[in-house]
């Protein structure tokens, strides 16, 4: 079993991977791996990851967050009774793991909240800041 470390880059630097990619050649799985640590769903699709195997490394990667079973069907139920308000998806999360959640309404603008965090995953955050 392969085991995915998320690292998300804040610097301009290449996760190990791409590092690595110089050296040798990595097989498709690594190279999405590489690409989903760098620039997450995005990075993937540009260099031709199928839907399958998007969803595959990201299960791998929540898998290695420490996302149990239990989290990802507690954020099925989550996204089930989310809420929309205008354009933006509101979830009270029942778990503390947010990633089920995010990476099931990829592409949408979503707000995740439970009782002791809230994140906003989209566009125009100044527009929600306003409102506030």
């Amino acid at each position: 079993m392969e085991v995915i470390q998320n690292q998300r880059i804040v610097s301009n630097k290449k996760p190990n991977g791409q590092r690595i990619f110089k050296y040798r050649s990595l097989n498709r799985f690594q190279k999405f791996s590489s690409y989903n640590d760098k620039s997450y769903i995005d990075g993937m699709k540009k260099f031709g990851a199928t839907e399958v195997e998007i969803e595959y490394i990201r299960a791998l990667d929540r898998a290695s967050q420490g996302v149990s079973k239990d989290d990802e069907f507690l954020a099925i139920s989550s996204i089930e009774d989310a809420q929309k308000i205008g354009n933006i998806t509101v979830v009270n999360a029942y778990t503390d793991k947010f990633s089920p959640i995010i990476d099931r309404l990829y592409g949408k603008d979503v707000l995740i909240y439970n009782k002791d965090h809230i994140t906003y995953y989209g566009k125009n955050i100044k527009n929600i800041l306003q409102r506030l």
